[in-house]
């Protein structure tokens, strides 16, 4: 489960970053043509701000989706709360025509689920037993 939600957060999130790069490096040429004064309203919306949630909130996501291998419950909470907040400012805050709004948050609905799975619930309570064992906090490690 974890490979598939690695899958699920990190293909679409470079996918996105590297369509958000090239809408920066094209703003540069772009000033003389049709798209140059919508491409360049996007650069400076990003560089007004809206960096954090257009890069700031998927690359947070690769972050967590990696850590989560260490099989804490923080992870998938932070996970979870970062996936709301994403799918909230994605569907009110998004103003570019071409932005794939369903499939992005289909995405983030299946990643988020499959981070409250059985298998994974199964693993983070292995990795609590174990600390808890080498931790010496468990009835079977004071014998």
């Amino acid at each position: 489960m974890l490979t598939a939600v690695r899958i699920l957060v990190i293909v679409p999130s470079a996918v996105w970053l590297f369509v958000i790069a090239c809408l920066w490096i094209a703003s540069y040429s772009a000033s003389g043509s049709v798209l140059g004064p919508t491409i360049q309203s996007f650069v400076l919306g990003l560089a007004a701000g809206d960096w954090v949630p257009i890069v700031l909130l998927p690359v947070a996501g690769c972050v967590l989706s990696m850590t989560m291998r260490t099989g804490h419950q923080v992870d998938r909470w932070l996970f979870t709360g970062l996936g709301a907040a994403w799918l909230v400012w994605f569907w009110r805050g998004v103003h570019f025509p071409l932005a794939p709004i369903g499939l992005v948050m289909i995405l983030v609905l299946l990643a988020t689920v499959f981070t409250w799975t059985r298998p994974m619930n199964q693993w983070v309570a292995r990795v609590q037993m174990w600390e808890m064992d080498r931790a010496g906090l468990t009835p079977e490690s004071n014998q």
